[in-house]
């Protein structure tokens, strides 16, 4: 981390906490095709459950934005973690002096795992948010204070609700990456009836999106979906047939989660506000994924 501490003016200096994740490693480039300069720090530069280190840190960088991906999310941990309090605590230490040191725009990431689920789609101001985890209840928290500070200091500030992803450097358990890694490894995948109806989009669209509303001036809660209803056996078939393994997707031999929501999709309506449109297609995105875990399954 090595910014000037202060930029010219006009300048658009954004900090973006967990900048080496999945998510935010797909976003970065979109911030700089926007004239953003990016600073996102290492957990060597920057630890952001240390509060001094957050403090000289934002002090040095003096961003005009932050974008915030900084959580757990160890899998099979972070939904219960008590961790979830000290990420949240920290997060909003990170806005506070973001603000005391000039930051006008604020955006932190939540999850559609903070709404109760409809059978409708989620809508940012009407769909009421009932976690039942503590990740998401903290998360919706976390939400809260922000838009609260934002409200007392003057700034602006936004909410980005991912919904469900998938794309190169996804963590291999998760469900599109763990089937197409299966079926590459030439093993049979064994799903569920595959009928519920998700809101999925390609990792490289989330980071457009994302990109695009920390650039705007909308504000509060934004779904950061594309608003499509897909079936997953659909996914997962598309899938398979880029691979040419069709016969070894084995349809309904695992059984669906209890209480499982048949449908989450999303409103995207505050999200298109800002002038974003999903670029890829599904085959588009999945033949780009499938060649990526090609290649690093064969290095």
């Amino acid at each position: 981390m090595n910014p000037s501490p202060h930029g010219s003016a006009g300048t658009k200096r954004i900090l973006v906490t967990g900048g080496s994740g999945f998510i935010g490693s797909n976003t970065i480039p979109f911030l700089k095709e926007r004239g953003f300069d990016v600073v996102s720090p290492s957990s060597a530069d920057m630890n952001i459950l240390d509060a001094e280190s957050v403090t000289r840190a934002v002090r040095h960088i003096a961003p005009t934005h932050v974008l915030n991906f900084a959580w757990i999310a160890t899998p099979g941990v972070y939904q219960e973690s008590p961790d979830n309090e000290k990420w949240k605590d920290a997060s909003m230490h990170l806005f506070r002096e973001a603000i005391a040191n000039g930051a006008t725009r604020l955006m932190g990431v939540g999850s559609c795992f903070e709404y109760a689920w409809p059978e409708n789609p989620c809508i940012e101001d009407v769909t009421p948010t009932d976690a039942s985890t503590l990740y998401g209840r903290c998360k919706d928290a976390c939400r809260r204070e922000l838009m609260a500070l934002a409200e007392e200091k003057g700034v602006s500030a936004a909410w980005g609700r991912i919904f469900f992803l998938y794309g190169p450097g996804e963590p291999e358990k998760k469900l599109i990456a763990n089937v197409i890694t299966t079926l590459l490894k030439g093993e049979t995948a064994q799903c569920t009836h595959g009928r519920q109806i998700r809101d999925f989009s390609y990792v490289k669209d989330i980071g457009g999106a994302l990109a695009a509303v920390a650039d705007s001036d909308v504000r509060g809660p934004v779904n950061i979906a594309s608003g499509e209803a897909v079936a997953l056996k659909d996914l997962i078939m598309t899938a398979a047939r880029i691979i040419g393994a069709e016969d070894t997707v084995l349809i309904g031999t695992r059984e669906a989660p209890a209480n499982e929501p048949p449908v989450i999709v999303a409103d995207v309506t505050k999200l298109r506000s800002t002038g974003w449109t999903r670029a890829y297609t599904h085959d588009a995105a999945l033949r780009e994924t499938v060649a990526w875990w090609k290649e690093k399954l064969n290095a």
